[in-house]
């Protein structure tokens, strides 16, 4: 009996019983793992229609409650006998006993569509789960172990034919002459990712000899973005912070290299973090058969968790951010994130998504504290606002230190125009642009002098938005102030005279104390010109003069009024 079809039923019966698909998914074989993940996530699709078929076959004996283990092994199975490769691979008895009823399992497949008044047998499957795009096989070359030009060297000397044109996704895929023209045995290069390699639709390469040796990686193009966002330069520090299984992180490492192909000894270094004990473990043993184990440091642990000035990671210049996500994107053969969400109310579905947004704002928060990083690229294999532009826009309104660069600009679609500077975002449609549904965003830390134009800005707007609320709002004290700036204006002169008055009245008073006191009055030169002298005009003496008690009050109210009419 196949591997496969083992691993498949023990990751289906994992899922039933609550378990995420991809956290199964690492604790079985790695050879048969990428064959056993598609066949989980087809056989779960069609599991209705699978088990209306096998109740009216020999084998409904396999869905009673008794033989549950079997059950998943049965349905796999069949789903390969029937909708996958028509065939069942390997020997056994379980094998033996379905091919007996081949012909009842057809027949009973053909009453099906002709009830439902399909022709397709993908037509039965419920909107969600309908498959019509059909994707190329993307395969990048890992030229930490060899050249691109020597893989497409050997694969044409298997048979294959290469072709010049590069492959480009931005036009739809329905007026895409290349969709069309890739013949079954044609191959050529991706116009966006330098290393990629574009293969028919249906490609099978997982036993292939260049994948067993690490040459080549099974990895889609929208996966390649982030690394290529990135640009990681030849002496960087780089942390990757959600790292298993390593697609990225390998990418990161092959990239690192190309930047110093003749002074291996000045590379840079990535730290590669992951919590999980399985996940890391797997990545390490990745890193290792790839060739980058001497660029890549693997850590079991919480990048969370992790200082900022921790001495072994503070000079850290990048950090790639690829963390959980909703996994909506993907429309390809990784549907368990509709299997998962299924039987979920619209309620606790966007709760669930508003969950994985707020980790992802934690994770790249985290991020923007280490004092040296200059660039944080996050990316979502998810297509919901919630993950993407909303997160993007809330980490942009609180830390003013970051902003967006413009991610691959020569690619179309763009973010949902819901902030300014979303058309700084990449989004990659699934249904448009022949690859999984991903999403990438690039934070770059300001320049000093971007940061001082920036403050001048807001200072600049606090203040205008100060004066138009004092000339449309005035409180009872700011009333208080501009009616004394009234008085004053309408009143010079009576001002002065004021004074002058006072002035006279206290000389008299001053001259009746000393004549109380038996001395005499000694004259006054301005007294005596009194009536030639203009209003205005005031002696030293008199401004020398000790002030009452009544007078100082008054001054100082006057003063306190005066300065805050200057305050405003």
């Amino acid at each position: 009996m196949a591997r496969a079809y083992i691993e498949a039923a023990r990751l289906i019966a994992k899922v039933c019983g609550g378990a995420g698909l991809k956290s199964s998914a690492f604790g079985g074989s790695v050879r048969s793992l990428p064959i056993a993940y598609a066949l989980t996530c087809k056989t779960l699709q069609y599991q209705s229609i699978l088990e209306d078929i096998l109740r009216e076959s020999p084998l409904k004996s396999q869905l009673e409650d008794g033989n549950i283990k079997s059950k998943w092994l049965y349905l796999v199975m069949v789903y390969d006998l029937l909708f996958g490769k028509g065939s069942i691979d390997g020997s056994g008895k379980v094998k033996k006993e379905i091919l007996k009823c081949k012909t009842a399992l057809n027949a009973k497949l053909a009453r099906l569509k002709i009830k439902a008044g399909v022709q397709e047998n993908f037509q039965l499957l419920p909107i969600e789960f309908q498959q019509t795009v059909q994707f190329p096989r993307y395969v990048r070359v890992n030229t930490l172990k060899t050249s691109t030009k020597k893989v497409i060297e050997e694969f044409c000397a298997e048979g294959w034919k290469f072709d010049e044109c590069l492959w480009s996704t931005n036009l739809h895929h329905e007026e895409s002459e290349q969709t069309r023209s890739l013949s079954s045995k044609t191959f050529c290069l991706d116009s966006n990712v330098g290393d990629l390699l574009v293969f028919p639709h249906g490609t099978d390469l997982h036993d292939s000899k260049l994948v067993k040796n690490g040459h080549i990686i099974l990895q889609d193009k929208s996966s390649c973005f982030p690394s290529i966002i990135l640009d990681p330069q030849s002496d960087w520090h780089i942390l990757d912070a959600c790292a298993a299984p390593g697609n990225k992180t390998s990418h990161l490492a092959a990239l690192l290299r190309q930047r110093n192909p003749d002074h291996p000894s000045l590379k840079g270094r990535i730290d590669a973090f992951d919590i999980d004990k399985k996940r890391s473990v797997l990545l390490r043993s990745r890193m290792n058969s790839l060739g980058s184990s001497d660029i890549v440091n693997v850590h079991r642990e919480n990048f969370l968790h992790i200082s900022p000035n921790d001495p072994k990671f503070v000079n850290a210049q990048a950090i790639l951010i690829d963390p959980s996500c909703s996994g909506s994107g993907l429309l390809y053969h990784r549907l368990d994130h509709l299997i998962h969400f299924k039987l979920k109310s619209d309620e606790s579905l966007i709760e669930e998504i508003r969950n994985f947004a707020r980790f992802q704002c934690s994770l790249i928060c985290h991020a923007m504290k280490w004092p040296n990083v200059q660039k944080i690229v996050y990316s979502t294999c998810s297509e919901s606002q919630i993950e993407n532009e909303e997160v993007v826009s809330k980490i942009l309104s609180s830390h003013h230190d970051f902003e967006l660069a413009n991610a691959l600009p020569n690619w179309e679609r763009r973010g949902l125009p819901i902030f300014d500077g979303a058309d700084h975002v990449v989004r990659v449609s699934a249904r448009n642009d022949l690859a999984q549904g991903f999403f990438v965003a690039c934070f770059v830390r300001k320049s000093e002098a971007s940061l001082r134009n920036d403050t001048d800005q807001i200072i600049g707007n606090c203040v205008c938005a100060h004066e138009q609320s004092s000339n449309s709002v005035s409180s009872p004290k700011d009333r208080k102030v501009d009616d004394f700036k009234q008085r004053s204006s309408n009143s010079e002169d009576g001002g002065t005279a004021t004074k002058n008055s006072l002035d006279r009245k206290s000389n008299r008073n001053s001259k009746r104390g000393k004549k109380r006191k038996g001395q005499q009055p000694q004259s006054n030169p301005e007294e005596s010109h009194s009536n030639t002298a203009p209003a205005d005009s005031f002696s030293s003496k008199s401004r020398k003069r000790k002030l009452s008690k009544n007078e100082r009050r008054k001054k100082r109210k006057k003063m306190k009024l005066t300065k805050r009419f200057r305050s405003h």
